[in-house]
């Protein structure tokens, strides 16, 4: 069975609390507890050296490995994630979405353009030295996404808080078509 989700549309099946870090911050303690296996610690240990945003690469299309903490899906099976990064007006934005369940990467052919199409919404970034931020809530379910620059390459981490009690992780991929 295969699943499509928005970025912001996962949030709406979830109904439980989570401990949400400060917005204007780096999140803390994400891998934690049956939720951190190997992959996972990897990813993490990889956002927590990684850098800020660099705004040279932008617009970019990224893609690759996501694992999701979620009480709907297994944490240890790799999903796949997709986003574009890109500015209008100078203000960067983004959007993206989370592919289930699917036996092959469903981004990996994407560039700019396509991606534009694909991803039409824009999420505002907000740029800090250290990372990128994007929040998208409602009263009711929080959005929040961390970007940060991979320090081994022009590759992007993402930690991502949505609705409640789902964390996710990716390592993705930026394209270069």
């Amino acid at each position: 069975m295969k699943h499509l989700l928005s970025l912001w549309a996962i949030g709406a099946v979830l109904s439980h609390s989570i401990a949400i870090a400060a917005p204007l911050g780096l999140p803390t303690n994400v891998c934690t507890g049956s939720f951190c296996g190997l992959a996972q610690r990897e990813i993490w240990n990889r956002f927590e050296n990684a850098t800020g945003l660099d705004v040279g690469l932008i617009p970019s299309v990224y893609s690759g490995s996501c694992y999701h903490n979620s009480p709907i899906v297994d944490p240890h099976i790799r999903h796949f994630g997709g986003m574009l990064i890109d500015k209008l007006d100078g203000q960067v934005f983004f959007d993206g979405k989370f592919s289930f369940y699917e036996e092959t990467q469903p981004y990996a052919r994407l560039n700019v353009e396509t991606a534009r199409v694909q991803f039409g919404e824009r999420r505002d970034v907000t740029l800090r030295e250290e990372f990128a931020y994007a929040e998208a809530s409602d009263s009711l379910k929080p959005f929040r996404y961390w970007f940060r620059q991979d320090a081994s390459g022009d590759g992007l981490l993402l930690v991502g808080y949505f609705g409640y009690q789902h964390t996710i992780l990716c390592t993705l991929d930026r394209h270069r078509n």
